[in-house]
């Protein structure tokens, strides 16, 4: 499995609650291993396999957890 950290635009979190939401959300997407929610640089970081775990399925996880999933990028 190949590791690459992906960084996610979260909007919408209020609390932490909602960043607690986000990263179990994350955290659930198959390929996953870390995630790091930050509500107040309103992202998140994971590491992950990006083969497995890729934008689409990221944005649908930040979607789910009630957040608004923007732009989604490679970490170098």
């Amino acid at each position: 499995m190949r590791l690459q950290e992906i960084v996610i635009e979260v909007s919408g979190m209020n609390g932490p609650d909602a960043e607690s939401a986000v990263a179990a959300a994350l955290s659930a997407v198959p390929g996953v291993q870390s995630v790091h929610v930050d509500a107040n640089e309103r992202r998140a970081v994971v590491s992950g396999d990006p083969g497995v775990a890729g934008p689409e399925a990221l944005s649908a996880a930040v979607r789910s957890a009630g957040c608004i999933a923007g732009d989604v990028w490679f970490a170098e």
